[in-house]
């Protein structure tokens, strides 16, 4: 049976072999694509396609691309989900074409390709596919790393179970060969776990860990996000380093819940191109941002006393003092030795010395372009 009067499934399907190639529902492709496309929904060439409303996939996988060499597994690995109620909108942010023929082999329906409009500026890729995306979920994906099959069936399976914002997996640590080094999981075997507010602050900000990982090891509502102007800032001021954690505390700050899962959704490419932690020159970004959420969530109320003084004390000894010689931004604050005033702890002395800190390190930025 037909899903409308006008629609002829078998004309659709013998006209546009890499339709019925792709394995696509014939009638959900018109709507998502085929009408944009031009194409015909029966022999006739009845155009009806104006009639009936677009319907928008479930997920929308973001994928921000500029290296080449694990790109094409990357892809793979999202076209062979489980889940297919999807669409996979790549940003490319490289200089040539190299990563446009990669692409342009594919050809899947649920593919759209773009080029950013503001190449090579940090982090604009990933925002400026938030505008494209149409989908209830948001999946981020990064080019050098791949999801397990069933990666995105379990992860909106628990956000609309749950009624979560933000859910997260378990994740392997992959070599440059794929081989696994690591198993990162911070929920236990076949369990899942909530955060709210305060245990988030308590769990992540308190510790200086994100276990939750990157924004490429969750889904998270789009309609959450826009309740955000920007989503990985902190009071107007994007994070350098740690945009994911912004996210994170800016979804629970705003009354969202975060579940954790225990299944091994993917793997987080470890190798060469990238730089090492340390060599960065945003790094010393990963170690003040952890006191600028400190002092906000704290600020917020979303912990007291009893979790921020013993974590301002750690993160001056065993961070700031440890890298101070490199860095020597991170002296002020080693100074300032997390002091609050008048009951708050975003003092003007802080965010004089946060200010520039983060001058300092957009010029290191700027040097190593």
């Amino acid at each position: 049976m037909s899903p409308h009067p006008d629609f002829d499934v078998r004309f659709y399907l013998d006209a546009n072999p890499d339709v019925a190639a792709s394995g696509s529902e014939p009638f959900y492709h018109f709507l998502r694509f085929g009408r944009e496309e031009g194409r015909r929904p029966n022999e006739r060439g009845e155009k009806f396609g104006n009639r009936v409303k677009r319907v928008p996939p479930t997920v929308s996988v973001l994928l921000p691309a500029y290296r080449p060499n694990y790109l094409d597994l990357a892809i793979s690995s999202i076209l062979a989900q489980t889940f297919t109620d999807f669409e996979l909108i790549i940003g490319d942010d490289s200089i040539g074409d190299t990563l446009a023929s990669i692409i342009s082999k594919w050809q899947d329906p649920r593919i759209t390709y773009r080029n950013n409009p503001n190449r090579q500026v940090p982090a604009s890729n990933g925002r400026f596919l938030l505008t494209e995306a149409n989908g209830k979920y948001v999946r981020f994906a990064h080019d050098d790393d791949f999801m397990l099959p069933t990666s995105l069936e379990r992860l909106v399976e628990a956000a609309d179970r749950e009624k979560a914002a933000v859910v997260y997996q378990a994740r392997y640590d992959v070599d440059e060969m794929g081989i696994v080094t690591e198993a990162r999981i911070a929920v236990p075997l076949g369990g899942e776990t909530r955060m709210d507010a305060r245990r988030f602050f308590t769990n992540v900000v308190g510790a200086s860990r994100n276990f939750i990982g990157e924004p490429n090891n969750i889904l998270i509502s789009r309609d959450a996000m826009n309740t955000v102007e920007d989503p990985f800032a902190i009071e107007g001021r994007p994070m350098q380093f740690l945009g994911d954690v912004a996210l994170y505390a800016n979804m629970v700050d705003r009354g969202f819940e975060i579940v954790g899962l225990s299944y091994f959704g993917g793997a987080f490419r470890h190798h060469q191109a990238q730089f090492s932690n340390s060599d960065g020159p945003s790094y010393s970004a990963g170690l003040f941002e952890w006191e600028y959420l400190l002092r906000w969530g704290a600020d917020r109320g979303h912990l007291g006393d009893d979790t921020y003084l013993p974590a301002i004390a750690r993160i001056v000894h065993e961070m700031y003092r440890a890298w101070v010689h490199r860095f020597p931004e991170l002296q002020r604050f080693i100074d300032l030795a997390g002091r609050g005033e008048g009951g708050k702890y975003l003092t003007a002395a802080y965010v004089e010395a946060l200010e520039e800190a983060r001058a300092a390190v957009n010029a290191r930025t700027k040097s190593d372009v």
